[in-house]
């Protein structure tokens, strides 16, 4: 699995609005991180409705801080358009093949 596309990770943090309020607003904390982005398949779409849950897609990544409060914009290869994800669920540090690093999969679904 080549990890060609590309995602930044947004992170809600407070801002002061100089008179002594606060307001919500995303910052990236991480960008192009290499990742491998695919759309989920029939049969995973059932195991996650008997979960209650929904993915549009899972991304393949190395290791990397995140939460699932983040959002992420990912830029596949060979395209100038991200598309922008919720994450729905991390499954964290797999080791898909031997003498590799670990990878993770983040299940995501289509940020409305």
């Amino acid at each position: 699995m080549y990890l060609r596309d590309k995602f930044v990770v947004r992170r809600s943090i407070l801002v002061s609005d100089g008179i002594g309020g606060f307001s919500e607003s995303l910052s990236d904390c991480r960008s192009d991180v290499k990742c491998y982005l695919r759309k989920t398949t029939g049969e995973e779409l059932v195991e996650f409705a008997k979960k209650g849950k929904f993915a549009t897609h899972k991304l393949y990544c190395s290791d990397i801080d995140i939460t699932v409060s983040d959002i992420i914009s990912v830029r596949q290869f060979g395209e100038t358009i991200s598309n922008t994800f919720e994450i729905e669920s991390i499954d964290q540090r797999r080791d898909l093949s031997t003498g590799h690093k670990k990878q993770m999969h983040i299940y995501l679904y289509t940020r409305e």
